[in-house]
């Protein structure tokens, strides 16, 4: 009986070139008339009888010498395993072509959605749930391209391996300056970025750089010893930094604490926590040194005192760049109007005066914002005074047209200055 199943098998193997049987093959057994049975000898249930001897060759059941007939015959033990290897020979034909294994999801080799699985092998438990198996399959991924799976960002290995790519077919690092692209990537930005910023990249990053001869540029390296000389101070300075963008943005310093802010410090990108920032200073503003202090003070932060003044006026004087709080906020909290009477009349008054600025601000927004192009907005706001400070050119339209209209508060302010406080109580003018 079992050499039906084989002699069954032996035929399909003929027939089909591989042992591969689904479950639910059936197939006759007399399949030509030379057997001696006309072709009519039955059939016979090829993939139960497979399906069998491979549940007994997991059990360790089967016996060797059958083991090994089946063996000879290209038996498929593992259906899941012939599927791995099936795609790894996929991998490895696009290794071949374009050098690593870091490919796209939407990576693809004759008909094998190549990107899409080996993300799935990157996923937790992707290479299977049986340790000693996914130990194997990690194996044989790591002979193809150690770095299939690395622990830095996928596109940072696919611009690595377009870099080594380009170093292994002939040219040199002096040649490869910004501009030169490898399939529309342009690795000449990317490498020189990659020196910039070398202290930011981690070891193995480093390492993998260092092996191709890349070393990082000597300003950033004493970039790099400068910064950790100050003892923090520049982390300090970049937040400072990102309040002052802010605020001229927005008019507020007031920051939700998870709002992250851009700047742009020394021509280099920084991702600053802003509103962590401004919690983590204040809980600490016993402890921060008295200039730190006065640096925050000077962005009108009520907790960290009173802001620095000069005589004959109420600004600050580390005042930031570029547009001013509305023009009711640069009023000291003692010079508010006094009540002229017990019913608070002069509260009233102050408080119809802030509500009409209001208006008349997001009048002038709408308006500004109707009428005009960003780049004319831009060009306005130059005009106005605006401090080319942290790249305004990529602010949004509607930043730009709200610092516009904050500036020419300001003008208007210094054209017609408030009168004293005791006068404004007085009714005088």
């Amino acid at each position: 009986m079992w050499l039906s199943g084989l002699n069954a098998l032996r035929k399909w193997v003929a027939s089909q070139g591989h042992a591969q049987v689904p479950m639910d093959t059936v197939v006759p057994l007399g399949t030509t008339e030379s057997n001696g049975d006309g072709g009519n000898g039955g059939t016979y249930a090829l993939g139960a009888w497979v399906s069998e001897q491979r549940r007994a060759f997991r059990a360790g059941t089967l016996k060797a010498w059958r083991a090994q007939l089946l063996d000879e015959l290209g038996m498929v033990w593992s259906v899941v395993d012939a599927r791995f290897y099936k795609n790894l020979a996929a991998a490895r034909g696009y290794f071949a072509v374009h050098r690593t294994l870091a490919a796209p999801k939407d990576a693809s080799l004759d008909g094998v959605a190549v990107g899409q699985w080996l993300a799935n092998c990157r996923k937790a438990g992707g290479l299977g749930k049986d340790e000693e198996r996914a130990a194997e399959r990690r194996r044989a991924l790591e002979r193809i391209d150690r770095d299939w799976n690395p622990p830095w960002p996928l596109q940072w290995q696919q611009r690595y391996a377009a870099l080594a790519a380009v170093l292994d077919d002939g040219a040199t690092l002096p040649e490869i300056l910004p501009g030169v692209t490898v399939s529309g990537q342009d690795i000449g930005t990317w490498l020189r970025a990659q020196r910039e910023g070398w202290q930011q990249l981690g070891e193995g990053q480093r390492k993998r750089l260092a092996e191709l001869g890349v070393t990082p540029l000597p300003a950033a390296v004493e970039r790099a010893r400068a910064r950790a000389a100050e003892g923090g101070s520049a982390a300090f300075d970049r937040g400072v930094a990102a309040l002052v963008q802010y605020k001229a943005r927005t008019g507020s310093v007031t920051v939700p604490r998870a709002h992250v802010e851009t700047v742009v410090v020394d021509g280099q990108e920084h991702a600053v926590k802003l509103g962590v920032f401004l919690s983590n200073s204040k809980s600490r503003r016993a402890k921060l040194h008295a200039d730190r202090l006065a640096a925050l003070a000077a962005l009108a932060l009520e907790w960290a005192g009173p802001p620095p003044s000069s005589p004959g006026s109420t600004e600050a004087a580390g005042d930031v760049p570029g547009p001013p709080a509305p023009s009711d906020a640069r009023v000291p909290s003692d010079a508010r109007v006094p009540a002229a009477d017990g019913n608070g009349a002069g509260a009233e008054e102050e408080h119809r005066a802030r509500a009409a600025r209001s208006g008349r601000r997001a009048q002038r927004l709408r308006e500004l914002m109707r009428k005009h192009t960003k780049t004319e907005l831009l060009r306005m706001a130059y005009a106005r005074g605006l401090v080319p400070y942290n790249s305004p050119e990529r602010w949004r339209k509607d930043e730009i047209a709200s610092t516009l209209v904050d500036l020419e508060a300001r003008a208007q302010q210094d054209e017609n200055p408030a009168p004293p406080a005791e006068d404004r109580a007085l009714g005088t003018t």
